[in-house]
């Protein structure tokens, strides 16, 4: 479970009192769109340009299909510790990443080079829109 969701629901639980139900209410939809969004990780190699570019990208598609998204961005060399820690749904790199990592890794490539990028974004959207 993310830091973020365990803190709003933390709050949730503490806020039983008489009196407090629009703060609950509010803290509940937070909740709710913690738990709806999804989680990407773009990694490049100083986590400056070409990762602000993918990032970017994947905040525009994500926006045309009305799902939302969290990004954040890191140096290739980050991406271990930061799937431990964000857990995010993919990844997409401009860089070079082990092979070994325990979720999807897509090359950002196509979005400074526009080749194959309608392939990458179908498998984004795919990946965006799953449950």
């Amino acid at each position: 479970m993310p830091l973020s969701l365990a803190k709003l629901w933390q709050s949730l639980i503490k806020i039983s009192k008489p009196g407090t139900r629009k703060l609950a209410d509010r803290h509940r939809r937070e909740v709710k769109q913690v738990v709806s969004e999804k989680r990407v990780l773009v990694s490049c190699g100083t986590a400056i340009a070409t990762g602000t570019v993918a990032a970017v990208k994947v905040k525009e598609i994500a926006k045309e299909i009305g799902v939302p998204v969290r990004i954040v961005q890191c140096k290739a060399q980050e991406v271990p510790s930061k799937i431990m820690t964000f857990e995010p749904h993919f990844i997409i790199t401009t860089g070079q990443l082990p092979d070994n990592l325990s979720v999807p890794v897509f090359r950002g490539l196509p979005f400074l080079t526009g080749v194959g990028l309608d392939e990458l974004k179908a498998k984004i959207v795919e990946l965006l829109q799953q449950e």
